[in-house]
């Protein structure tokens, strides 16, 4: 290949990569809300558009790959190349990256089939048809998308994929779905030629059409995912205040009793004080410091316990097994030590495990005489602890409480433990602790914090 026909060709290459970049990073920042970082995306370009046009010159023309998987190839380089990039300069979680540049490749590709259709008869063979490639896809193309990303911001659409893009729990899934969304938006691009010129048309159309429907499925389900989860945290909210005022009905009515044995006691004492009877002051008092303590303080400590969690689902889940705990009038041992407002465990997760602790707890709590749950939640600089009690006097083989459908409390139990243990299998950070000493039977979860 003649050296002019060489450097005519990297040329080529290396606009279309600049112009392609530069509109996937417009696309990229309008679609996660997020003010376009100059200085970080020429960073990234200045990374990604030499190795990108080396992919592409090495299976083109050095290869010679076929042209459709070359170019499949060389763009599953630029997207896992600007995943790395985007996750270490914009610190972005690397799912969230994976989402966000599939979205942004699917609009980049599309506009682009579109705006290749549309100069399709310019042969950049020739100088006056490179400078009219030049114009449409440098500055044309760019100014055009940055129309488009601005219309876009002004409705908002950022805000509505925000959730989307924040939700852990779902990433893999709608990372997945961008991924496949954006492959079939490559092979309609690797379609044109199969278009006629008389159906340029509707090719174009087809393009806008996917696009659009991608753009409204994936705001759909981020704003269906955001007010899904407003109404779980307002029924969290709505049983915490419900809680609370049942506390508060409690303290309230514990505090009339208290009054009427407060007098009580006040004339025995000063009784004592008449007679110098000092000691029984002394034991007077102390009764009464406890009584408090039991009747009122307990309450009062429980809601200041209740307030360091600060996970709203985790919050919601124990309010839930208070309540229980109090309609059998199981007494609960509530412990939170230092403010809960994260933990390195998927929460629905968390919460099904909890959940089986606790509901086991209460089932053994329910029929042993005069028993009571102890729930612990302990946060310290590297971990979560989370510790469930009860006493057990009967015998308990611990080897079998895992195996399906093994229970101490009657045929057709045991199901919780073995589903308990396999949510934990998938964390290789969390560590579960088992045993039975002394008549109590206690489960421990340790997570570990990640990074």
């Amino acid at each position: 290949m003649p050296a002019s026909l060489i450097i005519r060709t990297i040329f080529i290459l290396v606009i279309d990569s600049i112009s392609s970049h530069l509109v996937l990073y417009l696309f990229l920042f309008a679609i996660a809300d997020s003010r376009i970082r100059w200085k970080d995306a020429g960073r990234m370009m200045l990374i990604s558009v030499p190795l990108t046009t080396l992919a592409a010159w090495f299976l083109y023309y050095m290869v010679s790959i076929h042209i459709l998987l070359g170019y499949a190839l060389s763009s599953l380089v630029t997207i896992g190349l600007n995943v790395i990039l985007i996750t270490v300069y914009l610190k972005w979680h690397p799912l969230k990256s994976l989402t966000a540049l599939a979205l942004a490749a699917a609009m980049q590709v599309g506009t682009g089939a579109i705006f290749a259709s549309i100069i399709s008869g310019v042969s950049i063979a020739e100088s006056a048809g490179l400078v009219k490639y030049i114009f449409w896809m440098v500055i044309v193309y760019p100014a055009v998308v940055f129309a488009i990303c601005l219309l876009l911001t002004r409705l908002q659409l950022g805000r509505y994929m925000r959730f989307l893009l924040s939700d852990e729990k779902s990433l893999v899934f709608t990372a997945s779905a961008a991924l496949v969304l954006e492959i079939f938006v490559e092979l309609l691009f690797t379609m044109k030629d199969v278009f006629q010129a008389n159906f340029n048309f509707t090719y174009i159309l087809s393009i806008l059409t996917f696009l659009l429907l991608i753009l409204c499925f994936f705001t759909y389900i981020s704003a269906k995912g955001e007010r899904d989860s407003k109404i779980r945290m307002q029924e969290a909210m709505l049983l915490e205040q419900r809680h609370y005022m049942e506390n508060l009905e409690a303290i309230q009515k514990e505090m009339r009793a208290f009054r009427h044995d407060y007098k009580n006691i006040l004339s025995g004492m000063s009784v004592y004080a008449e007679e110098g009877n000092t000691q029984e002051i002394k034991n007077a008092l102390r009764k009464m410091e406890a009584d408090f303590d039991y009747k009122v303080g307990e309450n009062i400590r429980q809601a200041g316990q209740l307030g360091n969690i600060q996970i709203p689902e985790l919050k919601s889940l124990v309010l839930s097994k208070l309540s229980r705990m109090k309609e059998k009038q199981i007494v609960c041992n509530l412990e939170v030590f230092r403010p809960v407002t994260e933990v390195s465990m998927d929460v629905l997760d968390l919460n099904r495990c909890l959940g089986i602790l606790l509901d086991n707890a209460i089932e053994a709590a329910d029929i042993t005489e005069g028993s009571s749950v102890d729930l612990i939640i302990s946060r310290q600089e590297d971990m979560v602890t989370i510790i469930v009690s009860n006493p057990w006097n009967k015998e308990l083989a611990l080897h079998s409480i895992w195996k399906e459908g093994y229970s101490t409390k009657g045929e057709g139990r045991g199901l919780g433990l073995p589903g308990y243990q396999r949510i934990l299998e998938k964390y290789e950070n969390v560590f579960p602790v088992t045993s039975w000493k002394n008549h109590i039977f206690t489960q421990e979860i340790k997570i570990m914090n990640k990074g």
